[in-house]
């Protein structure tokens, strides 16, 4: 539990400060602030969540254990975000991303599933609607994953969590106008192939999730009985989108889609990153032991 004396709204120069003199209580704030968003970022890279879990707390571990190497040249959230960058463009190839390697391909697994009246709700352990959330969150990580991994990251951190292209050059080590570049393309890939055959954007297409469920459910990609894609409805989608040029009618269904579980419930990992800390020997990393007050 984190001790409430401290200012929730305290700047991460002020926590991480805190951090290296000893704060127990800074840290566990700092991954209580960032967590649900490193997870969020890492899901959508990998699509299974003991995937996502595992690197979540790789991540972590890399933040807390470089703390000390935080210049304050830019600010915390783009430090931060750098080293989410650089682990999950060179961590090691996952299951999911050697299944769904391509747009193409994926579009023709679509164009071969069949079609099938959805199941009885009765039947159902779970509302409908939980179980629809479920498909759309699966089929837009799916769509994410036949980006390469710039592509994907670029579309997540600049579409879906709306970092604006100041910020994402920073975090990418690119210009503006070549951050702007690369939303723009992985933006076009993605919402052509959903204007092709998304049920959602156009109702003429082929796709519609209530018609795939019941194949979906028989080949264990959906299990309602164990939903894994939960939408945290505490949190607001902070898609910056004001600044953004005007998009077609079309574009802007595509991002509603994308946008509208912004957030997936994420695990608390600070538990593990304490036992990271008491278990290891770390404190030469910080000026002095962890105290538990202010």
């Amino acid at each position: 539990m984190v001790n409430t004396s401290i200012n929730q709204n305290m700047s991460d120069d002020e926590l991480v400060s805190r951090i290296l003199s000893g704060c127990k209580n800074s840290l566990e704030l700092i991954i209580q602030k960032y967590q649900i968003w490193i997870y969020n970022i890492v899901i959508r890279m990998v699509l299974l969540p003991e995937d996502a879990e595992d690197i979540t707390q790789e991540i972590l571990i890399k933040i807390i254990t470089n703390l000390s190497a935080f210049e304050h040249r830019s600010s915390f959230q783009t430090w931060l975000f750098r080293i989410v960058k650089n682990h999950v463009l060179n961590m090691k190839k996952r299951k999911s991303e050697i299944q769904y390697y391509s747009l193409s391909a994926y579009g023709k697994s679509i164009d071969n599933s069949l079609d099938y009246d959805p199941p009885d709700t009765n039947s159902l352990p779970v509302e409908m609607k939980v179980i629809m959330d479920e498909i759309q969150i699966h089929c837009m990580i799916a769509m994410l994953l036949c980006l390469n991994r710039k592509q994907r990251l670029i579309f997540i951190l600049g579409e879906i969590i709306g970092i604006d292209h100041n910020i994402g050059s920073k975090i990418f080590e690119i210009s503006k106008s070549a951050f702007r570049k690369r939303l723009s393309r992985a933006r076009n890939q993605i919402y052509r192939f959903m204007q092709e055959r998304c049920g959602l954007v156009q109702k003429e297409n082929v796709c519609h999730c209530k018609n795939k469920l019941s194949e979906l459910i028989d080949k264990s990609v959906i299990d309602p009985n164990n939903i894994i894609y939960k939408s945290d409805s505490k949190i607001r989608s902070i898609a910056q989108t004001k600044h953004r040029k005007l998009l077609t009618l079309l574009d802007q269904k595509c991002r509603m889609i994308f946008q509208k579980n912004t957030v997936i419930q994420s695990p608390d990992f600070i538990m593990e990153m304490k036992n990271f800390i008491y278990g290891n020997d770390v404190s030469s990393l910080f000026k002095t032991k962890f105290t538990q007050y202010n």
